[in-house]
């Protein structure tokens, strides 16, 4: 299987609406989505499908507007 790994700093966008974008577009592209975690600090939301699945970890420790930290993490099976 490979493994890939991104990671956003500061963003503009609040932790709520990053949540929401990726739950409806993963949603919409057939993937069964769970939101494990829904805290003010902290967002962890995991996904699947039959060769694809991953996790969207959202942190937001800073008392400004916007999202501190975004990783998201992909596992593809091989064939």
């Amino acid at each position: 299987r490979d493994i890939y790994q991104l990671e956003w700093s500061l963003l503009s966008a609040r932790p709520e609406f990053v949540l929401d974008w990726y739950e409806t577009h993963l949603a919409r592209r057939g993937f069964q989505v769970t939101i494990t975690t829904d805290t003010e600090k902290t967002k962890l939301l995991t996904f699947h499908s039959s060769q694809i699945g991953g996790a969207l970890s959202i942190q937001d420790e800073e008392d400004r507007d916007g999202t501190d930290k975004t990783l998201l993490t992909i596992q593809i099976q091989s064939r």
